[in-house]
């Protein structure tokens, strides 16, 4: 739009060069001026003449010169006019080549726009053109290969028709055969009849079983309970045993103890040979004393597993302990008794010597 209006400006404000010289518009404001300038040396020439001869001259001569001046004056007038007309046509065409510039400026940056979008489009173009070959050979591939199959499904459907004949034959074979199937299916499907109703039948019986299976489960959730409650009175025994057991370990170990020291105190009797009687004598009630809580141990004991009062592997084994503890003191009264009857001998012989 601004272009067109541009143009259309340039087109109505021609101006004719040949005709007021638009092409030196400097030289013709320059001879207009000395025109003017000769002019006025002639008008004032021709009032000095005036002055100094206008009584001399005749009446004429007078309106000579005073249409001369106002010719030269007319003359003037008009060259000034026509100046300043040529000067405002000079400044106009100086708007004009401007507002022609600008345009052929547009005019270009238009072109170069035109062009960059033009090789734009050629380079869009050549992207389609070759897209366009990449989809050409691509759609030619998927015809070669179209037609492959094409021609694989022609020899296909010539080896099928050849084997309808052969599948006329099956079918007649197949309906053949699906009559008989009908046949046995009916026969199955009251077979099949007969065994749901047996098994419905065994499903009432078996969901009897699982309410007498739960019953029955119930019953023993309640023994499982007092089992439980059995086992725990009867671990509680045990301990009770046990403690029991612990309390017969530390008296045979008292008496081990007890037996050891009358063992060392014996032997070291023995060494030194003086065992008073009064000391044997002590000696001996001791060691009945000691085979007296022995033997209250050991019947104990054997009350304790005829009863299941003790662990008959603890009993036992205590028992064994206690037979030896109760050996051992036999042996330290063979001994005091051999000491015993040694000793009065010793004293005999040391009174007679």
């Amino acid at each position: 739009m601004k272009l067109s209006s541009s143009l259309r400006l340039a087109s109505a404000q021609q101006l004719n060069p040949c005709h007021y010289r638009i092409n030196k518009p400097y030289l013709v404001l320059i001879t207009s001026v000395i025109t003017t300038i000769l002019g006025l040396a002639v008008i004032a020439a021709s009032i000095a003449l005036l002055v100094l001869f206008g009584a001399q001259a005749s009446a004429v001569f007078n309106g000579l010169m005073v249409g001369v001046i106002l010719g030269i004056a007319l003359l003037l007038l008009i060259g000034g006019i026509r100046s300043a007309l040529i000067l405002n046509l000079t400044c106009v065409r100086k708007k004009e080549i401007s507002g022609f510039s600008k345009t052929l400026k547009e005019f270009q940056d238009l072109l170069q726009d035109r062009q960059k979008h033009i090789s734009e489009q050629e380079n869009f173009i050549a992207s389609l053109q070759n897209q366009l070959d990449e989809e050409s050979n691509k759609y030619n591939k998927l015809l070669t290969t179209k037609q492959e199959e094409l021609t694989s499904l022609t020899r296909r459907y010539i080896a099928t028709t050849s084997e309808s004949s052969n599948l006329e034959e099956t079918v007649n074979n197949l309906r053949s055969e699906l009559m008989e199937l009908r046949s046995s299916s009916s026969e199955l499907i009251d077979k099949l009849r007969t065994n749901v109703e047996l098994l419905h039948a065994e499903s009432i019986i078996a969901r009897q079983a699982m309410e007498a299976e739960q019953v029955i489960a119930s019953n023993l959730s309640h023994l499982s309970e007092s089992l439980k409650f059995k086992l725990q009175e009867k671990e509680q025994e045990i301990a009770d045993k046990e403690q029991e057991v612990q309390v017969l370990i530390h008296k045979v170990s008292e008496l081990q103890q007890e037996i050891s020291d009358l063992q060392f105190f014996i032997t070291d009797n023995i060494d030194k040979q003086a065992l008073p009687s009064d000391v044997s004598e002590g000696l001996e009630a001791k060691l009945t004393t000691l085979k007296g809580k022995i033997e209250c141990l050991l019947s104990f004991i054997s009350d304790g597993i005829t009863n299941n009062d003790i662990a008959i592997s603890a009993g036992h084994h205590l028992m064994l302990k206690i037979k030896e503890l109760r050996d051992d003191i036999s042996n330290i009264q063979d001994s005091v008794t051999v000491l015993m009857t040694v000793q009065p001998e010793k004293d005999s012989q040391n009174k007679e010597e």
